[in-house]
């Protein structure tokens, strides 16, 4: 939740000294925290959008968890054809001789409730699905729809006959590519028929390692893993030659700080948030291993607090003499991976809801490519 700044000063009295019930209060108090009306507290309308795609996800997996629910009363007579034998065609790409596992015997074939389709051979089936692969939901009484066991349903096709969302179009039995598709989605050797060749195989740039003094031993540190994944430092002054990794604790230093100084009123002349002070580099790192750390030891969010408070059974050394308490509370108030006084809002153009959160994504996929031969 938010953090205001009223919130964050009430608990500095005890910075570099809280007790065990300072902790605790500034916790409740940040459990009930309302928000201050500031950035943060708009961004989410963004979260209510990826919340409400979660929603809309798990409705769905109500219905799949009902697909073909049939009651201990109800008979069937076993299905005596093999369910999932679809012919000489298997998934493209298999083993010769493969076939997939069979239904349990307890599997009693398509048998339609309510307004299902009467046979299977009605069902929108464009993949060749077999019965127990591709099974129907239900929902108060009607019928939903058929899903895979990982929860896809079929596109429906248009006037034209194609299956297509928002230009996107879905080859269910096989795709043949024209002229067109076999000179532009290649990529070096890769091709329709040929998606993984040798040649695309990647591995680790051991000579890029080496330059970063990267060896059998330092392999075994996570530590030396994870900065060659999020730079702690700016590669461009690490003086490794050809450093092309992308920053990422630097760039958030700057954003974060940005954000402090500017909306916050941090370092300032006056007010409770002027005695608040800049993050730097090193505090970052520190910041983001304590919900790893926390993470790890198979800790809830709403349980940070005790790794703080030394009488509770959860406290951690590590945690607690890498910053304070308040400290922590203080970043996370203002920890940011854009620069939002920059960043168009939500209804303007050129807005990306992705912008806030997306940069740790982008360094990890770059500097990932960066460390790999291929």
């Amino acid at each position: 939740s938010t953090v205001t700044s009223g919130s964050i000063a009430a608990s500095s009295l005890a910075i570099g000294g809280e007790t065990d019930e300072q902790i605790l209060s500034v916790a409740v108090l940040e459990y009930n925290e309302k928000g201050d009306g500031g950035d943060s507290d708009d961004e989410g309308a963004e979260v209510d959008d990826h919340f409400n795609a979660y929603l809309d996800n798990k409705a769905e997996q109500e219905d799949r968890r009902a697909a073909n629910d049939l009651d201990l009363e109800e008979e069937g007579e076993l299905f005596e054809e093999d369910p999932l034998d679809m012919g000489e065609d298997t998934i493209p790409g298999a083993p010769e001789g493969w076939q997939p596992f069979p239904p349990p015997d307890t599997f009693m074939g398509y048998e339609p409730k309510h307004d299902a389709p009467i046979t299977f051979d009605a069902v929108d089936n464009p993949g060749g699905w077999s019965e127990y692969t591709f099974q129907p939901a239900y929902k108060d009484g009607k019928y939903v729809n058929h899903f895979s066991p990982a929860g896809a349903k079929v596109v429906p096709t248009n006037n034209e006959g194609e299956r297509v969302i928002n230009d996107w179009k879905f080859h269910y039995d096989g795709w043949v590519p024209d002229n067109f598709d076999k000179a532009t989605y290649v990529r070096g050797d890769a091709k329709k028929d040929n998606i993984k060749p040798a040649s695309r195989k990647g591995c680790l740039d051991a000579e890029v390692l080496k330059r970063h003094g990267i060896n059998a031993n330092s392999l075994e540190d996570p530590l030396s893993i994870f900065q060659l994944l999020l730079p702690m430092h700016d590669p461009q002054m690490s003086g490794i030659k050809d450093d092309g990794r992308m920053p990422y604790f630097t760039t958030v230093r700057t954003h974060t700080n940005i954000y402090a100084t500017g909306s916050k009123g941090w370092n300032g002349s006056y007010g409770r948030a002027a005695d608040c002070k800049g993050v730097t580099d090193q505090e970052l790192v520190r910041w983001t291993a304590v919900p790893i750390l926390h993470g790890a030891r198979e800790g809830k969010p709403g349980s940070l607090h005790r790794r703080w408070m030394t009488t509770d059974k959860n406290f951690d050394s590590h945690c607690a003499n890498s910053m304070t308490w308040t400290r922590f509370r203080e970043i996370k108030s203002v920890f940011k991976l854009n620069n939002n006084m920059l960043s168009p809002k939500r209804g303007m153009e050129g807005y990306d809801p992705c912008s806030k959160y997306d940069l740790i994504y982008k360094v990890l996929t770059h500097n990932m490519n960066y460390l790999t031969a291929i």
